[in-house]
């Protein structure tokens, strides 16, 4: 007779390299179990009924069990089958929700002294229904503040094979959570972190971010969420002094650094050399070589510059320079911002429809949303595209604003929306 089919729990969205460990029942007593792994080794155990495995560079794991000497087989069953349970990360999020237990005031974000309810969610990429379960410890963050977990279950109901679950829509308890309100911040750029367990063996450290982050931009602030998002992402750590200057301009220097990093996400790296197609190679280091007359290679914004250059976003203010001092227009973010999010080498279109206002074509003749964007403007198409993407609705009264230099309070929803930067993953 075969072995009851043990369970292959996947590791959490770790591939290649991941470790995993396999559930310890049922297993038949008396019997010895042989285990193999294709594109993978075992890393503990290997001949009693739980093992540790590790996966191999493509991230595929094929695991197969041999049971020998079984109670009342007369012969080994090899090669049995087993269930796979893949159940990886889809987000999550901080004061998304409400409840009696609870001091929020539900704008996704976490401020000191308040008490919250920290919501996760988990796709089930296997192929069956899985039930699952969750519990918090070790929520703690950086000197000076406390850290209360007051709610440790969570529970994610049973997830359909393809189906994403969260705890609050689930209906099962949430984790509730509390920072304290010291007098000091603790950092900067504060950053709590707890552990979760799975009821089905596996642990993962969330991150969670606190707000309030900037005195100039307070929690009512329509830009708030936005700015927080920017500080948690690295995209931006203020202007100084706990600032983050939301009425000033944004210079060329400056959406140079916030595009390249924006693009590059939380975890990515800007390059300090390579090469623009069809232009030539830089190298932003000392003794290197800038391809802009105005951008010393030692500039610390000389490899953001390139980058966005390398990515087709920008070719400079003309005469071989970039203008890295020179203030933004709207027209001009329009035109970074809509290259950057068509993808390095797509055309921008010249035409399409705004959901919920209308279709444009920027072509003569054609036709502009915006009464101070002539459809004939080099500028429309990019305008238009941000327009149709949810980035900007305008500056009101039917009109675009082409000219108005870009501020650091309008910089950051421009960017969180067009790269679609949530503030927790």
């Amino acid at each position: 007779m075969p072995p009851s089919l043990p369970v292959i729990t996947a590791p959490d969205e770790t591939f290649p390299g991941a470790t995993g460990l396999v559930a310890s029942a049922p297993f038949h007593a008396g019997s010895s179990y042989l285990w193999g792994i294709t594109n993978g080794t075992i890393t503990a155990g290997g001949t009693t009924s739980q093992i540790t495995f590790t996966a191999g560079s493509s991230g595929t794991i094929s695991i197969t069990v041999t049971e020998t000497n079984a109670a009342g087989c007369s012969s080994p069953t090899a090669g049995a089958s087993v269930a796979i349970v893949d159940v990886r990360t889809a987000g999550l999020v901080e004061d998304a929700h409400a409840t009696g237990a609870t001091s929020s005031n539900v704008n996704s974000v976490l401020e000191p002294g308040e008490t919250v309810l920290v919501n996760a969610s988990w796709k089930n990429f296997g192929a069956s229904p899985v039930t699952l379960t969750g519990a918090a410890s070790a929520f703690t963050g950086p000197a000076g503040a406390t850290y209360s977990l007051l709610d440790a279950a969570a529970g994610y109901g049973t997830i359909a094979p393809g189906a994403t679950a969260d705890s609050f829509s689930a209906g099962g308890p949430s984790y509730r959570l509390s920072v304290s309100s010291p007098v000091a911040r603790p950092a900067a750029h504060w950053d709590p972190t707890f552990l979760e367990t799975l009821s089905n063996g596996f642990t993962r450290t969330w991150t969670l971010h606190v707000g309030k982050s900037f005195t100039d931009v307070p929690v009512a602030d329509g830009a708030y969420r936005f700015v927080e998002t920017l500080l948690h992402n690295g995209i931006t750590a203020g202007c100084g002094g706990g600032n983050y200057c939301p009425a000033s301009s944004v210079t060329r220097w400056q959406m140079a650094v916030f595009l390249a990093t924006a693009m590059t996400g939380p975890a990515g790296t800007i390059p300090a050399s390579g090469t623009v197609p069809s232009v030539g190679s830089y190298s932003c280091t000392a003794g290197g070589t800038s391809l802009f007359g105005d951008v010393p290679p030692t500039d610390s914004g000389c490899r953001f510059i390139h980058y966005i250059y390398s990515r087709g976003l920008t070719a400079g203010c003309g005469g071989g320079n970039y203008c890295p001092a020179g203030n933004v227009t709207r027209w001009e973010m329009a035109v970074f911002l809509a290259t950057a999010m068509a993808g390095s080498g797509a055309a921008v279109p010249v035409s399409g429809t705004v959901p919920s206002v209308g279709s444009y074509s920027c072509t003569a003749g054609g036709n502009s949303l915006f009464g101070d964007v002539p459809p004939a403007d080099a500028g429309c198409r990019f305008i238009h595209y941000i327009y149709a993407g949810g980035v900007t609705a305008g500056c009101g009264g039917g009109k675009y604003c082409p000219a108005s230099y870009v501020t650091r309070w309008q910089m950051a929803p421009f960017l969180v929306t067009a790269f679609q930067i949530p503030l927790l993953y």
